[in-house]
């Protein structure tokens, strides 16, 4: 009996060490977790206070701000190549591709709309810039199609293109 109550205590003595190293885990992931939460607080705060001031660092316009080439992350302008390529999740936001990845992967979402998301949602994107243009007036007026192209637009881009 004192073999097993030896096994036994053995046992309980590891089964403790085991249950503080996991205790210490979660301290870490937690403190992990909190300090990332912080920096993306003070990220938003960052970009909501350059997009209340009426000029920016250079004296210009806040609009001189070129979104359609630029990750909402890092605020750096993304490529058409390389580790900052334009990508889009699933949710359909645009970033940089390394700025999409990091974030996946520290947070499991959309650093927008916090939708989750895996890097297996990441699409390349195969435009350098991006310009959404408001259809609202030719829908309510009637227009077939919301995104009409003139002939001589049409014929332009493929003259661009060869």
């Amino acid at each position: 009996m004192g073999a097993n109550t030896s096994v036994e205590s053995d046992e309980l003595s590891q089964a403790r060490k085991e249950s503080m190293e996991l205790k210490k885990t979660l301290k870490k992931l937690e403190e992990d977790h909190s300090d990332m939460k912080e920096q993306l607080d003070l990220q938003r705060d960052e970009l909501r206070k350059m997009y209340q001031q009426p000029w920016d660092n250079d004296g210009g316009d806040v609009e001189d701000y070129d979104d359609s080439i630029t990750c909402p992350v890092c605020l750096h302008p993304w490529g058409i190549s390389g580790p900052h390529r334009l990508v889009s999740l699933s949710c359909g936001h645009l970033f940089g591709d390394e700025c999409a990845r990091r974030s996946i992967r520290k947070l499991g979402q959309c650093p927008q709309c916090r939708r989750g998301a895996e890097i297996k949602d990441i699409r390349p994107l195969y435009a350098q810039r991006v310009c959404a243009i408001d259809n609202v007036d030719n829908l309510t007026r009637g227009t077939k199609r919301p995104c009409e192209c003139s002939d001589e637009a049409l014929k332009k881009m493929k003259t661009n293109l060869h």
